[in-house]
């Protein structure tokens, strides 16, 4: 139980109903009502074990590694969160989801995100319309998709 009397993330609900029973997690229903009705479902979490493990008892099909500490740290600290994003990643794929990434990423730091081969989206859309402000809505989206592919190219391309 976390210290503010609820559940520790990702795991069940340690709190009583108003009955005194135990109280129902619905999680697993409600990802499976939102599948069921093919709404595209996606958890949005930390690059963390006890998250993805999580997420594969809820049973969603997509999950969006938040890259918030990615963006926010810069050299050892960045490239050590950046091993942790690549290897949560493959882990997540690994055991059958669609992994997608995003939060705090721009034109100068998406490159690396955009390289890890698991990760099949990129949700960078603040950084795009901020962007435009300055350059226009075309020109944004153009300098992000140019980031994302040369960052896609040089993943595929043998290093010298």
């Amino acid at each position: 139980m976390s210290e503010a009397g609820g559940s520790t993330a990702g795991g069940p609900p340690d709190e009583t109903s108003a009955t005194g029973r135990p109280a129902l997690d619905v999680r697993p229903l409600a990802a499976w009502w939102l599948i069921f009705a093919g709404i595209v479902t996606a958890l949005f979490i930390d690059a963390d074990p006890a998250q993805l493990a999580a997420c594969l008892a809820v049973g969603v099909p997509h999950i969006e590694i938040r890259t918030g500490r990615y963006a926010d740290t810069q050299g050892d600290d960045q490239h050590a969160e950046l091993a942790r994003i690549r290897h949560f990643a493959r882990e997540a794929a690994a055991a059958g989801l669609e992994v997608h990434a995003g939060h705090g990423l721009h034109l100068h730091n998406v490159g690396a995100i955009a390289r890890i081969p698991e990760v099949v989206e990129l949700n960078i859309g603040h950084s795009i319309v901020a962007r435009s402000m300055f350059v226009g809505l075309p020109m944004a989206i153009a300098e992000m998709r140019r980031a994302m592919n040369e960052a896609r190219f040089a993943q595929a391309s043998p290093v010298a």
